[in-house]
């Protein structure tokens, strides 16, 4: 097991938990819009390719994390949409040459 990885990917959902809270009281005084194309923005700006396709694995853990953690139920929509973000992450990882997780 990769420790550094493992440190790196629970940091990643970490900030995925506070890009949620944050954009959810962003929200509340400005238009959707808005927040989506600031946070994209300075998301587009900060990533590098490698580190922007990690960051799309994000969600699949926040996922999981509501699954193991929360005790949520998993929708056939959010299943599928894991499934398919999933096996996206490994296609893109593996064209690149990147070993895949």
């Amino acid at each position: 097991m990769d420790l550094l990885g493992f440190g790196v990917a629970l940091v990643a959902a970490a900030c995925y938990g506070v890009y949620t809270v944050s954009a959810k009281r962003m929200l509340a005084d400005h238009p959707p819009l808005a927040v989506i194309a600031t946070t994209l923005g300075v998301g587009a700006l900060l990533l590098a390719a490698t580190v922007g396709t990690l960051a799309l694995a994000e969600p699949l853990v926040a996922v999981m994390l509501g699954l193991l953690v929360v005790g949520e139920r998993l929708s056939f929509t959010v299943s599928a949409g894991a499934v398919l973000l999933f096996a996206s992450l490994v296609l893109v990882a593996t064209a690149r040459g990147v070993q895949a997780v």
